[in-house]
């Protein structure tokens, strides 16, 4: 992007994809023939600002919103290693908690989903990385009971014993690489991120560009069907083509997605936009390449309609990037997708990056019913 572009550009299109291998099964579904979706090029809200991202200062790599709870949770690397994940959380006020839980060797944390069981909360994240290859980024999922009395580190052979009472592992699409999943907090349907590495199953076909391998996305009816069923559990959308979906966003990399009843939301941008990755300084006017992606779990016709708006939000700092991104349903008021950005103020660390780091959660709560454009 060059200097002294407009601080906000919109970008629209549609993502054409083949619609065999695609169910939609799901019984839990928006009853409006035009279903709310939350408008993307409505100025951004902070949420909360300038906070520290805690243990190593390494900046957070997901948020997923605990409206139950009041909680914003987060995951980030608590050391240098970046298969380590530590898990807490700050209230939407912007108090955190000095409670926590950490993973050892699970994964990158990029995405992480929060499932509500009566008086209990469940993590949803990757685990078991598959080095060389993927050696952050996990080969299956799992869901841990949130308890921090217990903070670990918990390790893979912890899952599904009494270390971790209540823990499970699932392999969604076992020949998969790279999962990790989110769940929508209106209905508890989970989406599953993977990379798939040659051709897709037998009747099932995505003509993404040509090609038959790379990241996708399905969409589970329920985490409980997922629980009872594994990968038999039954799907809303099925290998939905992540790169045809982003096709028109200026090439960053993804950062987050996470799911809002008929519509699912990525948000992706690199660590500044300044054409040298590990400088920490700002050129002119530059606001940056983070876009937030908005597309449809339902296709229309042949495709998946999609529309993405560029976030020119806190681009006057030297160091930027986005971090992650969640649905957020509070007890009252409207819900928010909220997503979150890494910052740095001052740049004289000799790393090139600047400590130390500081988040920011900002959100967008127009809800509208009208088609994407």
């Amino acid at each position: 992007m060059a200097s002294g572009i407009s601080r906000r550009t919109f970008v629209k299109g549609a993502a054409m994809m083949a619609a065999a291998g695609t169910s939609i099964r799901s019984k839990i579904v928006f009853a409006q023939s035009n279903p709310p979706r939350f408008d993307i090029d409505q100025v951004s809200k902070v949420m909360f600002a300038d906070v520290d991202p805690g243990a190593s200062g390494r900046g957070w790599q997901s948020i997923a919103g605990d409206g139950v709870n009041n909680r914003i949770f987060y995951a980030h690397p608590p050391t240098s290693d970046d298969s380590d994940i530590r898990i807490g959380f700050y209230t939407p006020a912007g108090h955190k908690s000095p409670d926590y839980m950490e993973f050892t060797n699970f994964g990158h944390g990029q995405v992480i989903g929060i499932e509500n069981a009566g008086s209990d909360t469940y993590i949803w994240m990757e685990t078991q990385p598959e080095p060389p290859t993927f050696p952050h980024n996990g080969h299956r999922i799992c869901r841990v009971k949130w308890n921090p009395n217990t903070p670990g580190p918990f390790t893979f052979s912890d899952l599904g014993t009494s270390a971790l009472p209540g823990s499970e592992v699932h392999q969604l699409k076992p020949s998969s690489h790279a999962n990790s999943c989110t769940i929508d907090p209106t209905n508890n349907r989970l989406l599953l991120r993977f990379y798939w590495p040659g051709d897709l199953p037998s009747g099932q076909r995505a003509e993404d560009k040509g090609h038959s391998k790379g990241w996708f996305y399905t969409i589970y009816e329920s985490v409980d069907a997922v629980r009872t069923y594994g990968n038999d559990a039954p799907t809303v959308a099925d290998f939905i083509p992540e790169h045809a979906l982003l096709a028109d966003v200026e090439g960053g990399p993804f950062q987050g997605i996470t799911l809002y009843g008929e519509y699912a939301y990525i948000i992706t941008g690199t660590q500044w936009h300044n054409g040298s990755a590990n400088s920490c300084e700002r050129v002119g006017d530059d606001p940056g390449n983070i876009y937030l992606t908005c597309f449809s779990i339902s296709k229309v016709g042949n495709h998946y309609p999609f529309y993405s708006s560029h976030i020119a939000s806190e681009y006057s700092y030297n160091f930027r990037e986005p971090e992650g991104i969640s649905v957020y349903v509070p007890p009252t008021g409207s819900p928010r997708l909220a997503f979150t950005i890494c910052k740095v103020h001052d740049c004289t660390n000799s790393t090139g990056i600047g400590l130390p780091r500081r988040e920011t959660v900002l959100y967008k709560d127009l809800l509208v019913t009208t088609p994407l454009p």
